[in-house]
């Protein structure tokens, strides 16, 4: 999946506010052919992509979003997760997401991944506390006791 360097185009060029077509005659290429590659359908690349980010005063790799395609690569990952994969997402929006508001699209990963760490957390954990024969004691030990606590209070609760 490529990252949205069409999005990001636009995005810059209005932020400079920069028409289509000025930004087209600067670096050579008709205003429509802009509006095909601001709308993610032509690709860019090389020299082309080098000229817009040179009169967009930004550099290419902010362009080409080798961070945003990581961004990407975890929003797949948390949206593949079965908690979420029954949804019915758009076959664009992670895209959408991260080209047009990538704090929140950094929001959802971040939050999948602390999710997906705590499962693991858990998990680990419990295969711990199946395999450990001290923590399996000392969890006997405690649940013990808190039978005994139980049971001496509803002893008591009777008495009253």
């Amino acid at each position: 999946m490529r990252a949205p360097i069409g999005f990001r185009i636009s995005n810059r060029r209005k932020s400079l506010k920069i028409s289509q077509a000025a930004l087209a005659r600067m670096v050579g290429i008709s205003p429509s052919y802009l509006n095909l590659i601001e709308n993610n359908k032509r690709d860019i690349g090389g020299a082309l992509l080098q000229r817009v980010a040179l009169h967009l005063q930004i550099e290419t790799a902010d362009l080409t979003g080798d961070d945003e395609q990581k961004l990407l690569q975890d929003l797949e990952e948390a949206y593949a997760d079965p908690v979420v994969e029954s949804l019915d997402f758009q076959p664009d929006e992670r895209r959408q997401l991260v080209a047009q508001y990538p704090a929140s699209a950094g929001a959802i990963a971040r939050l999948h991944r602390a999710y997906a760490n705590a499962v693991a957390s858990a998990d680990n954990y419990a295969d711990r506390l199946r395999s450990d024969p001290l923590l399996s004691q000392l969890l006997h030990q405690i649940l013990s006791g808190i039978t005994a606590v139980r049971s001496s209070a509803e002893i008591l609760r009777g008495c009253a």
